[in-house]
């Protein structure tokens, strides 16, 4: 009898080790399970090794991808355990910029991760090598040779491939901070064809930007088409130098261009216009506030009592790399024509510190024409911080209206009057 029963026991542990044998072998495919509230995420799960003291896992494969420019995609293979696996879109974004950042050594930091229904928006992080340029020791491997534009073209191309392989987008979208992206080597990127990413636009690959800017940043003459696609969020990166298209020996053109507030820019136009012989040589200088409008068209009025005033109307393109600049009424020197994004550098002049100080609130600067006539005095030197001087003075008396210092790149305006802590008016 004993003998019997050792052996039904010997054939129920066979069958049993069968079973345990049969569901390990099998591959499964199925919906990844949602914790209620989150987004869904379809995801295919295989089998990983197991070692000896452990239960077997199903894992979730995520695939990265490395695009260098005008080379052959090259890709790396994660998988994560459906345990740790997160649930919704957003946070496999996030896994994924992370998981890029370890293998590249370059710093993918995102603030935020936006779905739409077949779109994703990415907000870089001020922190990211994108944003804040190059470290030393940056980069692992290959990705060492990558600098300058080259290097931001790759971490752009890298995300958008990675995030519209592993998740259900077809489009994605950039910005930084909420606004638009902004490059530390923005003139290098503007030669490329792309000093400036608007957050509205989407990003569509670096040889679509590099092919429209034919690599050198050269855009024609934007068609009426184009001018009606102008945007108000280009502007708001805006700081920098364009240089106008027809420039010559004997007649050039230059624009700078500062956003401030409020859908408003401080531009200052220097035209030249001259011959060979040199005789009849004429500069002038045009400095002001614009306003820019719902359709992305910026305008200067200038003194509307004058029989024929002067309007100035600016167009700016997607790239924010060109201005079209045009206008009507009487000047001397016409500033019409397409002007080129040359340098990111700003430098406040006189003009351009008397029309800053004059759009700001009057409660903070204290200037009103309905006082008295006044001048605004600049001084053409720094001082040891790095700040110009402004006194503004009455005509009649010389009496001293308010004193101010402006930072070289009108980033920051102070009030500085004898009798009062210096308060920041403007910048931050």
């Amino acid at each position: 009898m004993k003998r019997i029963t050792a052996l039904l026991m010997i054939l129920l542990a066979l069958v049993l080790t069968g079973c345990t044998g049969a569901v390990e072998d099998a591959g499964v495919t199925e919906d990844a399970g949602v914790a209620e509230g989150t987004e869904a995420s379809s995801v295919t799960t295989s089998p990983v090794s197991a070692s000896p003291d452990s239960a077997q896992e199903e894992a979730v494969a995520l695939t990265l991808y490395a695009e260098l420019p005008g080379e052959t995609m090259e890709k790396q293979t994660e998988y994560l355990p459906v345990e740790e696996a997160p649930a919704s879109s957003s946070l496999i974004a996030f896994y994924l910029a992370d998981e890029l950042s370890a293998w590249t050594g370059f710093d993918f930091a995102l603030n935020d991760v936006r779905f739409g229904e077949d779109d994703v928006t990415v907000d870089w992080s001020k922190d990211s090598t994108l944003i804040a340029g190059l470290d030393d020791g940056e980069g692992e491997g290959e990705f060492l040779l990558l600098d300058g534009a080259s290097l931001s073209w790759f971490m752009m191309d890298s995300l958008a491939m990675t995030l519209k392989e592993n998740l259900d987008v077809t489009t994605v979208y950039y910005c930084s901070d909420g606004g638009s992206v902004t490059f530390p080597n923005q003139e290098e990127m503007a030669s490329q064809g792309l000093p400036v990413l608007p957050m509205e636009q989407p990003y569509e690959g670096s040889t679509f930007f590099m092919t429209r800017g034919e690599g050198k940043g050269d855009l024609a003459p934007m068609d009426e088409e184009q001018a009606e696609e102008s945007d108000v969020e280009v502007w708001k990166s805006m700081s920098g130098s364009y240089a106008w298209q027809e420039s010559s020996q004997f007649s050039n053109a230059t624009l700078k261009l500062k956003y401030l507030d409020n859908d408003c820019l401080a531009f200052e136009l220097g035209l030249m216009e001259g011959s060979e012989s040199g005789d009849d040589a004429k500069e002038l200088v045009v400095a002001g506030v614009m306003a820019v409008d719902e359709n992305g068209v910026g305008r200067y009025e200038g003194d509307s009592d004058a029989k024929k005033a002067l309007a100035i109307d600016f167009t700016i393109s997607e790239s924010g790399q060109q201005v079209i600049v045009s206008h009507t009424g009487k000047i001397s020197i016409s500033p019409d024509g397409a002007y080129e994004f040359y340098d990111a550098g700003f430098e406040v002049t006189e003009e351009l510190a008397t029309s800053i100080l004059e759009f700001l609130p009057t409660p903070a600067t204290s200037l009103n024409r309905n006082v008295g006539d006044y001048t605004v005095n600049f001084s053409d030197e720094l001082d040891d911080d790095g700040f110009y001087p402004v006194e503004v003075t009455f005509d009649d008396t010389g009496e001293v209206l308010a004193k101010f210092l402006i930072a070289e790149d009108a980033g920051q305006i102070f009030r500085v009057d004898d009798d009062i802590e210096p308060v920041l008016i403007f910048g931050s």
